[in-house]
């Protein structure tokens, strides 16, 4: 590695070393800390050095500094401390005890023999000690400056000579898509399969964001589309599976031609037009060598999550929560104030073959504040009241020290001594941070009330899911949860108001707090993003931008029909012909025995909900009549959706037609929110024409939603 060289100081960025080893590459605080940077996540083991060779402008004594910080600085002994090799020979300086904020600790001096020199970060602990970076000074007054920002721009380590921009062309493209989680990996698919050129640019190594193995959240809500179905996570929450779905999401996105994947590449700004209405470029350097490049585009896409493809660019902007006077909403609080969802780290622990040690923590049991635990789930969250941008390190470091506290606590009991810490992330699981301003804000009335809006282009099914403080302890939550069935979600929700050329996934979206509580999961911001991906081949193909498209009712009909399916005012083109029958038509439907109304968070139902039966029996059926009224071929299909106590796997189901009855089993468990064909039947004006959900000897829930018919062509 050649060190960039700057203020008479040589420069190492840490994440650029050779050889990682057991050292994590942690981006997700770079715009704070002034750069990505290398943490030793071993969970208590220390892991394995990272190396590199640094070539220095001379042989000579050369003093050492170090980009740090500790990250518990009221412990007793700091728990990320760690060591700097120079050709094998470890400093007398520790690193990780001091200072208590990001800064240079001046590790002392060095005598080379040669300019070129191995170098190696030595982790003690297995505790999440940190480096961003290291200099070398010539022995002298000479030091680096106090902040990484201070050493020429915004990202300041790059290899020597590298030209920031110079003579360098940007790279051009159709779509620029910064942040590949979810939403993201949506938008850019969506548009690559229309035939635009893509550029997805994401920071981290595997797609997926929250739902990718290093967060392992499952996706909730509504996924409607079959893009989402193909994208989403399809594990439950911390399950190792996760994995799976980031192997067949890159896959999905490496299968598209027109779609580059730019893995490991940190967008850090954004080139405006000159009357800053519109962005021209985005900067981003890869997180790695430090390599820094510009993306082109007639339309952008922030898919962040913390919106910072549209601060950059001065996008209108909230961050917290509003007052219930300003919309009207119940659900907010009197006054506006500045909290959001907090974050969370969902961990666990695993069952050893034999003794596992773990010595007590005595730096980490008090976070835990007498908690003791083997595993955490979606209520280890913290941070409501503090900012989660400014405050974002702080705020994962606290819940990496509860949860190290609590496993402690745990591990004092002699019935945990074979468990041992198998999965803490240490990316954070972000719910709400900033939210950029489109013309219209989805809000708490429009989940509620279920609001039709012309422009729709996108559903969510979730409940509007806001968290407080349990009181139990700082890092516990508890929830609110009514839920109010299916809603829309407007395309003018999903571009900015003031940058014309902006639009936004995921829930960065423009929504109030209340309103994001919804619509945040990652089904739901899946959809948003099939819509702002088929929204740039609507723009493109008709030489418009997103406020304009919004604005022309006839782009939006044709937005509506290349995402697919339903929208108030139009009709799912790929039911015409069909003829539904819902669970609600008490014309044409005849309920017997014990059935329940229900709605579910996941949706994957028609109309305002469905039927279900706990306790079924003999007695229990459901029976649709069909209103036949010409004889021929008709093909029978059934909906039904997910419900969370189990589905029963074989439920009868009876048709019958003008040759008699047809028995079918169907499994419920399989295809959620699908229609299912029954099979093709003669039927005939007049003569019997039912279909029939039975209930007994079923080992599960059986749902009752709708049944559709469509006359064959022959």
């Amino acid at each position: 590695m050649k060190p960039e060289t700057k203020h008479e100081v040589c420069y190492v960025l840490a994440t650029a070393f050779e050889r990682k080893g057991g050292w994590s590459l942690d981006t997700q605080f770079a715009e704070i800390v002034g750069a990505p940077y290398l943490l030793a996540h071993g969970l208590g083991i220390p892991v394995a050095d990272a190396e590199t060779a640094v070539t220095l402008p001379a042989a000579g004594a050369w003093r050492v500094w170090v980009y740090t910080r500790n990250w518990v600085p009221d412990a007793a002994q700091a728990p990320g401390r760690f060591q700097i090799l120079v050709n094998g020979r470890p400093l007398e300086k520790l690193f990780g005890d001091t200072p208590d904020r990001w800064g240079w600790i001046d590790g002392g001096t060095v005598d080379v023999a040669d300019a070129r020199v191995r170098v190696a970060l030595r982790d003690l602990t297995g505790f999440d000690g940190r480096c961003a970076a290291l200099a070398f000074s010539a022995c002298g007054d000479a030091r680096p400056p106090d902040a990484l920002d201070e050493m020429g721009g915004e990202c300041p380590l790059e290899p020597q000579g590298a030209d920031r921009h110079g003579d360098q062309p940007p790279r051009n493209f159709d779509l620029v898509v910064v942040g590949g989680g979810i939403a993201g990996t949506c938008a850019a698919l969506a548009a690559a399969r229309q035939g635009l050129s893509v550029a997805l640019l994401h920071d981290r190594p595997v797609l997926g964001g929250n739902a990718s193995q290093e967060v392992r959240v499952w996706c909730g809500g509504e996924a409607r589309h079959p893009l989402v179905r193909e994208v989403r996570n399809r594990f439950m929450n911390r399950e190792p599976g996760a994995a799976l779905s980031d192997r067949e999401r890159m896959r999905l996105v490496r299968d598209e031609p027109t779609l580059t994947l730019l893995a490991g590449w940190r967008a850090c700004g954004a080139i405006m037009a000159a009357d800053g209405s519109r962005i021209e470029a985005v900067e981003a350097r890869q997180v790695e060598t430090g390599m820094q490049e510009r993306f082109a585009a007639p339309l952008f896409v922030d898919a962040t999550g913390d919106g910072w493809l549209g601060y950059w660019s001065g996008a209108d902007y909230r961050m917290g929560r509003e007052a219930a006077d300003e919309f009207g909403e119940s659900m907010a609080p009197a006054v506006a104030d500045e909290m959001t969802l907090g974050s969370t780290l969902m961990w666990t622990s695993m069952e050893a073959n034999d003794d596992m040690p773990f010595e007590p923590l005595e730096w980490a049991e008090p976070a835990a504040q007498g908690i003791a635990a083997t595993q955490g789930e979606w209520n280890w969250e913290y941070g409501l009241d503090r900012d989660m941008i400014s405050e974002a390190e702080e705020i994962r470091d606290h819940l990496l020290r509860v949860i190290y506290g609590s496993f402690s606590l745990a591990k004092r009991d002699r019935a945990n001594a074979r468990r041992a810490l198998d999965f803490v992330p240490f990316n954070l699981g972000k719910r709400e941070s900033r939210r950029l301003m489109g013309d219209v804000i989805l809000t708490e009335n429009d989940v509620r009330e279920r609001r039709e809006f012309p422009d729709a282009v996108a559903t969510g099914t979730w409940s509007i899911d806001l968290h407080d403080k349990s009181g139990e302890a700082d890092f516990l939550t508890v929830c609110r949860q009514p839920l109010f069935g299916r809603y829309w979600i407007p395309f003018r929700a999903l571009y900015s108001r003031n940058i014309e050329n902006l639009m936004m996934a995921g829930r960065c979206f423009s929504a109030t707090h209340v309103g994001l509580g919804s619509a945040r999961v990652m089904n739901t911001t899946g959809q948003m993003g099939v819509a702002v991906g088929c929204a740039a081949a609507v723009c493109k193909d008709r030489g418009i931008l997103p406020q304009q498209l919004a604005r022309d009712a006839a782009a939006v009909s044709a937005l509506q029909g290349l995402i697919g399916g339903g929208f108030p005012g139009h009709a799912d083109p790929a039911r015409a012909g069909w003829l539904v029958i819902d669970e609600s038509d008490s014309a044409h439907v005849t309920v017997s025995g014990e059935w329940h109304k229900g709605l579910h968070e996941n949706g994957g139902h028609y109309g305002e909900g469905f039927l279900y039966c706990a306790n079924g029996g003999p007695e229990s059926w459901i029976e649709y009549a069909l209103p036949i009224e010409e004889p021929g071929v008709y093909r029978l299909r059934m909906l039904w959706n997910h419900y969370w106590d189990g589905r029963a796997s074989a439920v009868p189901v009876r048709v019958t037609h003008a040759a008699g009855d047809v028995y079918v089993t169907v499994d419920m468990r399989l295809g959620s929110g699908l229609w299912h064909v029954l099979g093709d039947f003669k039927f005939t004006p007049g003569k019997p024409a039912t279909v029939r959900i039975g209930t007994a000897g079923v080992d599960g829930i059986v749902v009752a939603d709708a049944v559709a018919v469509e006359k064959c062509v022959s």
